[in-house]
């Protein structure tokens, strides 16, 4: 009886390590610990090698939260963008009222229409600073970058390829897009890598 019970304790001890290792792994204690009962040490080793399904989850948790949040700000800049464009365009409706011409519609012109040179002076010196502000309202784009460990952004594609090829961003350079599930270096996206090889 006590060579039975010795026998018991000794296959027990593996059998608890066993199941320790894989509460802290996030796995089934009771199957592990009859896999280190039965196994011994074979049973402890194989559980520790396996992968940490805690650590896991926390990592997969964390991405989802993380895109989340970089899918929200770019959602609130392109309000903010689009906000700034209806802005810059009723200010040029205004100036249209005011000086009784349509720039939309001869913006739309064919390439040969020949306009007369003072309204179109008239048209810039007036207008200028709206088509700027517009220009700059429509190009931003939806891509963000890390630098100095802060997030920049968003920008549009071009402005991310000239960074990259001035040698303000390099292919180590993190970044992001509503295509990623996480920030990744821009020598590791395809398109980037073939901008920064030519």
């Amino acid at each position: 009886m006590a060579a039975y019970t010795v026998w018991i304790f000794w296959y027990a001890i593996p059998g608890a390590i066993a199941s320790l290792i894989a509460y802290y792994k996030g796995r089934n204690m009771v199957g592990w610990f009859f896999g280190g009962f039965f196994f011994s040490i074979f049973g402890i080793i194989l559980v520790s090698v396996l992968p940490n399904l805690k650590e896991q989850q926390a990592q997969r948790e964390y991405m989802e939260n993380e895109n989340r949040r970089l899918k929200e700000r770019l959602k609130q800049e392109q309000v903010k963008s689009e906000s700034f464009r209806k802005h810059a365009m009723a200010r040029l409706d205004k100036h249209d009222e005011h000086l009784g011409v349509d720039t939309k519609q001869m913006a739309a012109l064919p390439s040969g229409y020949d306009m007369d040179p003072l309204l179109l002076e008239d048209e810039t010196s007036h207008e200028s600073d709206e088509v700027t502000l517009t220009a700059t309202s429509s190009s931003a784009g939806r891509w963000l970058y890390k630098w100095n460990h802060e997030e920049h952004g968003p920008i549009s594609e071009k402005e991310l390829v000239e960074k990259l090829q001035t040698g303000q961003l390099s292919g180590s350079s993190l970044v992001w897009n509503e295509d990623l599930t996480t920030w990744t270096r821009a020598e590791e996206i395809p398109f980037l890598k073939a901008k920064l090889a030519a």
